[in-house]
């Protein structure tokens, strides 16, 4: 499979529109739309150090989790996010205390949330808050529990969304070209 799938995908949905996408955004899309995002961080290499640890989080089963993963681990060693290599994570979640700790030992700088999570995304906002990582959520209406960035259609649309206030709070820096075509929300 092509290694620049997630990427090519989230350009194919751009340009195809609302007939392409009536529904939530699908795994591939939500990868590249994941990646992209992170490379409009302008303080990513600074929080990440001599790479970019990624973890997809997720409920044991959860098969939004295995999905991104499987799309992401495509990317691994073919393409850098703001010149840092992509070290890709995967755990299931137990506990708050279980992923501040995997986050600290693994020095992790972004955690996406896998559709499930929504209900622990606030605990887990304040559990990293110190480490300064970048929630991204499956469904960009969970960013009012804790998280910077997410994915939603809108207008039949795939758009990124961006809690301005999350972002600035987990020390992440969002390019203008980045909050220029994403919907904010947020203070």
């Amino acid at each position: 499979m092509n290694p620049r799938r997630p990427f090519i995908a989230w350009l194919g949905a751009l340009a195809l529109g609302s007939s392409a996408l009536a529904e939530p955004l699908p795994p591939d899309l939500r990868a590249g739309f994941m990646l992209r995002s992170l490379a409009y961080d302008r303080s990513i290499e600074v929080r990440a150090g001599s790479d970019l640890g990624l973890l997809i989080l997720g409920k044991a089963g959860s098969e939004d989790a295995d999905a991104v993963a499987e799309n992401l681990a495509q990317a691994v060693g073919t393409i850098t996010v703001s010149g840092l290599e992509l070290r890709l994570e995967r755990l299931d979640f137990v506990s708050v205390e279980q992923v501040s700790s995997f986050v600290q030992s693994k020095k992790i700088a972004v955690i996406y949330l896998a559709s499930g999570m929504e209900g622990d995304s606030r605990a887990l906002a304040t559990s990293t808050s110190e480490a300064k990582v970048t929630l991204i959520a499956a469904d960009g209406a969970d960013l009012p529990n804790g998280c910077s960035l997410g994915f939603k259609m809108v207008d039949g649309r795939p758009t990124i969304v961006v809690d301005t206030a999350r972002a600035e709070a987990a020390a992440m820096e969002p390019d203008q070209r980045l909050l220029k075509a994403a919907e904010i929300v947020g203070d």
